[in-house]
């Protein structure tokens, strides 16, 4: 019994290291020249906090980072706490980037595009009128689809009057501002007076 576990875990053990150092196929390298280039490869690379950053926070929250310190530590030897928020915003620029080639306007579907599988238009892929015809064909509500689908990427968007989807909001300057708050409260006043809308006690 024991030569078998011997044997079997040194096949494992060979296997991972043949696994590792093969030579890459053309769909690896390729693959590879498609992830994104930061300015903080190397650390990002290393793994750590940046790592851990970048796997479980959007590029806008990276963005929007107010602090993040790390405790520095080698080995069993504390060396101190080192603040990594200017390489985290770095890298979120660079990843957003990465993701919308470099453009952002209106209302942006890049993370439509990549919920559902779509390239993006500098990538070759639909341009968002015919994504929006693309989506529509298959049964598919495409505002409701790009609403969920910045959702689910932890991105907070503006709506516009006729219910679509509007621009995304990266900072307290993309809130409504008073004005725009009260004339939608005095719209919908008035909507209310003339019996455009129902109120529910539900």
């Amino acid at each position: 019994m024991a030569q078998l576990y011997a044997v079997l875990t040194w096949t494992g053990v060979g296997l991972a290291v043949f696994l590792y150092s093969r030579p890459k196929t053309e769909e690896e390298l390729a693959e590879k020249a498609k992830q994104p280039k930061t300015p903080h490869d190397e650390m990002l690379n290393a793994g750590g906090a940046l790592w851990w950053a970048a796997t479980l926070k959007s590029p806008e929250e990276m963005q929007n980072t107010k602090s993040l310190k790390v405790i520095r530590m080698k080995g069993l030897s504390y060396e101190g706490v080192v603040d990594i928020t200017r390489e985290t915003k770095e890298t979120g620029q660079a990843l957003k980037a990465h993701l919308t080639g470099g453009f952002e306007t209106g209302a942006d579907d890049h993370y439509l595009r990549r919920f559902i599988g779509v390239k993006q238009v500098n990538d070759g892929g639909p341009s968002p009128e015919q994504l929006r015809k693309d989506l529509e064909a298959q049964g598919r509500n495409y505002d409701l689809t790009l609403d969920f689908a910045n959702k689910a990427h932890g991105v907070a968007t503006r709506y516009n009057k006729d219910g679509s989807v509007g621009v995304q909001i990266r900072s307290s300057d993309d809130f409504p501002t008073r004005d725009e708050i009260s004339a939608r409260q005095r719209e919908t006043e008035e909507a209310l007076e003339e019996g455009d809308l129902v109120k529910s006690n539900l």
